[in-house]
This record gives structure tokens, sequence and C-alpha cells, in this order.
């Protein structure tokens, strides 16, 4: 008889279809619930979070050249921004509360005035150091000379009024002069020119032109000065809107500290911007001047708001004014952001 045979493989096989009985229904896999994807708020280009309107002393001039670098960048990337022109300085801290304008830029003396008077305001940055000169006419060579004469002074709060008061008390407080107020240095010079003051506080170019103009027929007082550490202006904006928009005030202090820099490493920034804007002063003189601002750090930015120069600038300010409140650093300055 013939004896079948199967190799192992077959075997094996046979064995395993024996065993394993009907086929079993497959269990599906579990399923997963799609994972949520989180809500990305949508980026808002700079031109759509909103305007930055800054408030200047018209005609603007020296005192703006970084200001204005830093509105030509900011604007240049997108941002919706300008600058504002007060004939009266006086009235900017009004239209900074009513919403006219977002920043301000003044003498420090007329914020801390404001912050005393209530207005919930913060220095956000810098602005300038001082670079005023006492300039009179011939007859007023000194400061005892100028007792009965009449000093033009912006303000009644501001750093040209209380640089003047502070210097009279100083050197010469016998003499009795008549205080005449004549916001920015352009117009005094003017009327130091037409002889209708006989002294008055002016930006360093302006003293040069006037004395350019007339040779001889002006002088500059030795002795007048505000002390080593003031600040003579800050930048500064409401808290609400500095809550209320966060990036913008982080591009506007972040890109003016970056202009004040580049400014300090090559004055022809500064320089050019000048030549550009204050086309009523020599070319010369305002070459000059901005190299000497550049050299001597006169625009400010985060140095300018500085825990040591607020104490500088509050002490110089106590010298002839009382304010209601203990003005503090943390009640006026706001820090640069980080």
């Amino acid at each position: 008889m013939r004896i079948r045979t199967m190799s192992l493989a077959a075997l094996a096989v046979a064995l395993l279809v024996a065993c394993s009985g009907p086929a079993a229904t497959p269990t599906p896999a579990p399923t997963t619930a799609p994972t949520a994807q989180p809500t990305v708020a949508p980026t808002l280009s700079p031109a759509d979070l909103g305007p930055i309107r800054i408030g200047v002393e018209a005609p603007g001039g020296e005192a703006y050249i970084a200001v204005q670098l830093t509105v030509k960048q900011l604007k240049a990337e997108g941002y919706d921004i300008e600058m504002v022109m007060f004939e009266d300085p006086d009235i900017m801290p009004q239209a900074l509360d009513a919403g006219d304008i977002n920043i301000n830029t003044n003498s420090s003396g007329q914020i801390l005035s404001a912050v005393d008077a209530g207005l919930d305001v913060k220095a956000i940055t810098g602005l300038t150091n001082p670079d005023f000169v006492m300039v009179a006419d011939k007859d007023h060579p000194t400061c005892a000379s100028l007792d009965g004469a009449k000093i033009g002074a912006q303000g009644t709060t501001g750093f040209g009024f209380a640089s003047v008061t502070n210097w009279l008390q100083r050197d010469c407080p016998e003499a009795q002069p008549e205080m005449i107020d004549i916001p920015g240095s352009e117009n005094r010079a003017v009327a130091l020119l037409e002889g209708q003051i006989n002294a008055t506080s002016l930006h360093l170019l302006r003293a040069l032109q006037l004395q350019q103009v007339e040779p001889g027929n002006f002088v500059i007082i030795d002795g007048y000065g505000s002390g080593p550490g003031v600040t003579s202006a800050w930048q500064y904006s409401l808290t609400s809107w500095i809550d209320a928009n966060p990036q913008l005030y982080t591009a506007y202090v972040q890109t003016y500290q970056e202009v004040v820099d580049a400014i300090e490493a090559n004055p022809q920034l500064a320089v050019d911007e000048g030549l550009a804007t204050i086309p009523d002063a020599p070319a010369d003189l305002v070459t000059q001047v901005m190299q000497e601002w550049a050299a001597n750090d006169t625009w400010t930015a985060g140095d300018g708001i500085t825990r040591e120069v607020f104490d500088a600038t509050l002490a110089f300010y106590l010298l002839f004014t009382e304010y209601e409140k203990d003005l503090t650093y943390e009640m006026v300055i706001l820090p640069p952001p980080q």
C-alpha cells in the first residue's frame, strides 16, 4: 500500500487551519477625534494698529531732529504717524488729554506740573538736554545789568522760565527785570533782534545766528545754566493710551532710541535732516550745531528718564516752585520697554 507523505510545511498549515475555527470579524481600530487647531489672531499691519500723533512746538527746529527721523522711519514701516504743530505750548497738555495727540514733546517742568495737577501721564522717553544760552543786547552784558530790563521767557512752568528765574536768583538776586512770555526760541530771537526785549534764553543755533546777522550788537552772558544732570524736555503720554496701545508705544520708544543711537554714531544723519528742515538758519551754523548736539548727547532717549536725571530735574524745579504732591519717579516716569 502506498503511504502518502506530507511535508512539514504543509502539515503546519493544515494544523493551523484546523485549530483556528471560523474566521473572526476584524475589530476596527479606535477612531481619534480631530485635534482642535488653536485660534490664531489676525496679524495687524502697523497702520491697522491706529494712529500716532505727536505734539510738537512750532516751528520745530533742532530739538525735534530725532523725532522727525523717528516719524520718517515708522512711516516707512507702514505706521500711521504724524507730527502736530502747536504755536502755544501751554495748550499741549489739554490737547493730549482730549486725545488730539498721543505723545507730547515738551519741557520737563510742564510734565511735572501736569502730574501735580492730576493728569494721568507718564514720561516715556527723553527729548533734549539743555542747550540754552542767555543772549542780550550789547547794553546789558551782565546779569546785574538786567535790572529793569525786559527778558523774554517761555511760559511759567517750563524749563525756559525756570532756568531764567533760578539764574537771576542765584547770580543777581537784586535785579528786578520784567519777564515777558514769548513761546519758541525762534520767536524770542526775532523779538530780541527787533528790540522788543533786551535779553532772552535761546538755543545755541539762534544765538549764533543773531551774532552772525548783527556782529557786535549781541552778547552771550556767562554763567547761565541749569546745573549737572538736569534735563530740559521729555516726551510723555496718557497712561490710558499706553495701556491701550502697547505695540504703538513700544514701536515709537524703541525706534526713537535707535534713531538717537544712530545720530550719535553718525552725526551726518542730523546734519542732513537739519539742513532740510531748518531753512531759515545758515547752513554752516546748522552743520556746526548738529555736530555739537550729537557729540554732546543733547538729544536724549532712555538716558533722559533715569532715576538720577529725574531727581536732579525735580530738585531744579523745586528751587522756584512748590508742588502740591510729593512727586516721585514712579509717578512721573515709565522706564523704557525691555
